[in-house]
C-alpha cells in the first residue's frame, strides 16, 4: 500500500480514533483525544487517505522522549512500526540529548534494542526526565486507565525504560 509520513497534528476525528484504539492496548496508559490533538511533535503515517499510525515525541532541552508509537490494529503486520521508529531515529541521529522510551510493547522494545537503546530504570534517568514522567502521570484519566488496564490485562508486565545515551 502507498504510505506517507507527515509531520502534522491530528484532527479531532483522528484523535478520537487513536484514543479509542489506545484503550485496547495494554502497554499505553492513555491519551484523551484533546491531548492527542494538542501534542506538538507528531509524525502521522498515512496509508491511502487514512491515518494508520502515529509517533509522538517530546523534544526537551536535554532529552527526547518517544511518547507514543501506535499503529491501528487493521494496519498492523506491514512493518509500519519499524517505519515510524526509523523515522524517529533519523530525526535525532547524532543528537547530543539522551533519548528514551517507556513501554510495555514488545515491538517497541525490540526496535529500541536494535537501535542501540539499553534497558534502564526510572531511578537511573536524569532528574529532568523523572519530573517529566511524573508530570505526565498526574492525571485522573491516566490513573483510572492504569487501574482499568491492570485488571483487564493482568499479565501486562511492568513498564520498562529504554535509554540511548547521547553521542558525545
Amino acid at each position: 500500500m502507498v504510505h506517507t509520513l507527515t509531520v502534522r497534528k491530528l484532527n479531532l476525528e483522528e484523535a478520537a480514533v487513536f484514543s479509542n484504539e489506545i484503550r485496547s492496548v495494554p502497554g499505553i496508559v492513555g491519551y484523551l483525544p484533546s491531548e492527542l490533538v494538542a501534542l506538538p511533535s507528531m509524525v502521522v503515517l498515512e496509508v491511502g487517505r487514512a491515518a494508520a499510525g502515529v509517533l509522538a515525541y517530546t523534544d526537551a532541552p536535554d532529552f527526547v522522549e518517544l511518547k507514543l508509537l501506535l499503529v491501528r490494529s487493521q494496519f498492523r503486520g506491514h512493518g509500519y512500526s519499524r517505519l515510524l521508529f526509523d523515522d524517529f531515529s533519523r530525526r535525532f541521529a547524532g543528537s547530543t540529548k539522551l533519548m528514551y522510551a517507556v513501554t510495555k510493547n514488545p515491538i517497541v522494545k525490540h526496535l529500541a534494542c536494535a537501535e542501540g537503546y539499553e534497558q534502564s530504570s526510572f531511578w537511573a534517568l536524569p532528574t529532568s526526565c523523572k519530573l517529566h514522567q511524573v508530570a505526565f502521570m498526574v492525571s485522573w484519566y491516566r490513573f483510572r486507565e492504569y487501574l482499568r488496564k491492570r485488571f483487564r490485562f493482568p499479565d501486562g508486565g511492568a513498564f520498562q525504560y529504554w535509554v540511548k545515551r547521547p553521542n558525545t
